[in-house]
């Protein structure tokens, strides 16, 4: 997504807000009663948008996957065989869930370092992500 920037003369770009920052706000928020139904409702339309990129992610990643037309295939397929390919299907499936997942949290949770890099497992610095990793964090279901 490409968003447009607002950057006018003489203003300095925003600053992202720190995982304490944004604890600091829910915290005041779950406080007030009516505050905290808003930040549920919040917190759920992020977690769907959360889900939302997973999904697009493993939908890219299986586009980009090589398959065999039905046509080039062996003609010789047996019952063991079919089940055993199936079997490597789900494996692939599965295998590509926790690929999309890992690349979306991982992002998630270095949010708030800019010298990241998803390939060099050095520049990951134990950092706790910014505003949406704490609105997940603070969640019942996380903390379960």
């Amino acid at each position: 997504m490409n968003l447009p920037e607002r950057k006018t003369a003489g203003q300095r770009p925003a600053a992202s807000m720190t995982y304490e920052q944004a604890l600091n706000i829910i915290e005041r928020a779950q406080r007030d009663k009516y505050l905290a139904r808003e930040l549920d409702t919040l917190r759920e339309q992020c977690c769907e948008f959360i889900f939302g990129l997973m999904s697009q992610v493993n939908q890219e990643l299986a586009a980009k996957e090589r398959k065999v037309p039905a046509l080039l295939r062996d003609r010789r397929e047996t019952t063991v065989s079919l089940r055993s390919e199936a079997a490597r299907r789900e494996a692939r499936t599965r295998q590509r869930r926790d690929l999309a997942e890992a690349m979306v949290v991982g992002a998630l949770i270095n949010s708030d370092n800019p010298g990241w890099n998803p390939l060099d497992p050095a520049t990951h610095v134990p950092g706790r992500g910014g505003l949406l990793m704490a609105l997940l964090k603070t969640s019942r279901d996380w903390m379960a």
